[in-house]
């Protein structure tokens, strides 16, 4: 099996997200804000800007204590 770099075909406008009229609204707004904070870094549009996978494991790592 192989992959190849693709482009992200689409970003996560976080405005849009967290309107109640956004079906997943509900979950969101339960979710603990750093953790919806860091699912909408990881879908940035901009690659550079997404945290590494190091760092995420890192901040899941204080949310889980």
């Amino acid at each position: 099996m192989s992959y190849e770099k693709q482009k992200l075909e689409f970003g996560v406008d976080p405005t849009l997200l967290m309107r109640p009229d956004n079906e997943m609204y509900s979950y969101l707004a339960q979710a603990p804000p750093e953790l919806v904070a860091i699912a909408i870094e990881c879908c940035n549009e901009d690659p550079t800007k997404r945290p590494t996978m190091e760092r995420v494991v890192e901040r899941l790592t204080v949310l889980s204590r």
